[in-house]
C-alpha cells in the first residue's frame, strides 16, 4: 500500500449522550466507527447492525448511513475520516465486511496508536499516522480472512444464498453474535411469524435458527479461547451468556470439553 495515497482527515474520540441520534447521511470519504463503551444501533445502507465495545465499523465513500446511542449509557467512540485517492485500494478497503470484532485482533490498539498519534502531534506524527492506517487495513484484512475460513467450517446450505428470509436472517445473526440474539427478535427480523419462521428456515437450513446461533457462538467461542488473552468469564461476558456457570455447560454440551481444557488441548496455554 503507499501511504501518499490516504489522506487523514479526522481522527478523534467521541461521546454521545444517551440517545443521541445522527440523522441518516452521506460523505464523499471513508468513517470508521470503533465503540470503546456503550451500545447503540447503526444502519449501513440498509442493514442494521448492534453498536457494542469492541465492534469496528467501515463506512465507504457516499454510504449512506445514521446511528443511535442507546437509551440507558452513553456511546464513547474513536472515529477516523479519511480518504484514498488510488482507485484499487479505495476498492479493496470498500469491499471490507462494514463490521468487524477487534476482540482476539490488534486492531483496537492500532486505532488506540493513531488517535494518540493525532492528539499528541509530535514530530512526524502524520507519517506515522499514514503508517498505522495502513497497518489497520492489514490487520482488518487478516481478521476477515481468518473469519472467513472460520465460517466454512460450517456447515451451510445454498438456501443462504437463495432465499431473502434466510439469508436475511443468518447476516442478523453473524452480525450481532455477541449480542442474545432471542427467536422472537429473529422473526421480527424477517417480518414473519415465530412458528412460520421455524418451519421455513428448518427446512431450508436442515436445522432450527436457534442451532444455527449457538454454531456461530461456538464458533467465536473457539476462536477467543485460542486467540485472545481473554479469561474464561471476559469471553462469556462477550459472547452475552447470563453466568459462566452457563457458557461451560453450552461449551461442554457442545464440544465434550470445558473451555479451560480446550484451550489446554490445541496448546494455547
Amino acid at each position: 500500500m503507499i501511504i501518499n495515497d490516504i489522506n487523514i482527515l479526522w481522527v478523534e474520540s467521541r461521546s454521545y449522550e444517551p440517545e443521541y441520534l445522527l440523522p441518516k447521511h452521506t460523505h464523499t470519504f471513508f468513517h470508521c466507527i470503533m465503540v470503546t463503551a456503550g451500545e447503540g444501533n447503526i444502519r449501513i445502507n440498509t442493514t442494521d447492525y448492534k453498536m457494542v465495545q469492541n465492534s469496528f465499523f467501515i463506512v465507504p465513500p457516499n454510504t449512506e448511513h445514521s446511528f443511535r446511542a442507546s437509551h440507558d449509557s452513553k456511546l464513547i467512540t474513536i472515529e477516523i475520516k479519511f480518504e484514498i485517492t488510488d482507485k484499487g485500494l479505495n476498492d479493496k478497503v470498500s469491499a471490507f465486511p462494514s463490521l468487524t470484532y477487534t476482540i482476539g485482533t490488534p486492531i483496537m490498539d492500532t486505532v488506540n496508536k493513531l488517535f494518540q498519534e493525532r492528539l499528541t502531534k509530535r514530530p512526524l506524527y502524520r507519517e506515522l499516522s499514514q503508517a498505522l492506517i495502513n497497518e489497520l487495513f492489514l490487520h482488518i484484512e487478516r481478521t476477515v480472512t481468518e473469519q472467513n475460513k472460520e465460517d466454512k467450517d460450517i456447515d451451510l446450505s445454498q438456501a443462504e444464498q437463495k432465499d431473502g428470509d434466510i439469508k436475511k436472517a443468518i447476516v442478523y445473526m453473524k452480525n450481532n453474535i455477541d449480542c442474545d440474539i432471542t427467536l422472537k427478535e429473529l422473526a421480527e427480523v424477517v417480518s414473519l411469524e415465530k412458528t412460520y419462521f421455524v418451519k421455513k428456515f428448518k427446512k431450508a437450513m436442515g436445522y432450527s435458527p436457534m442451532q444455527y446461533v449457538r454454531s456461530l457462538k461456538l464458533s467465536k467461542a473457539k476462536k477467543l479461547l485460542l486467540y485472545s488473552d481473554m479469561n474464561i468469564t471476559q469471553i462469556s461476558d462477550t459472547l452475552s451468556f447470563s453466568s459462566i456457570h452457563r457458557f461451560s455447560e453450552f461449551f461442554f454440551k457442545e464440544t465434550g470439553l470445558s473451555p479451560q481444557q480446550f484451550r489446554k488441548k490445541e496448546g494455547n496455554i
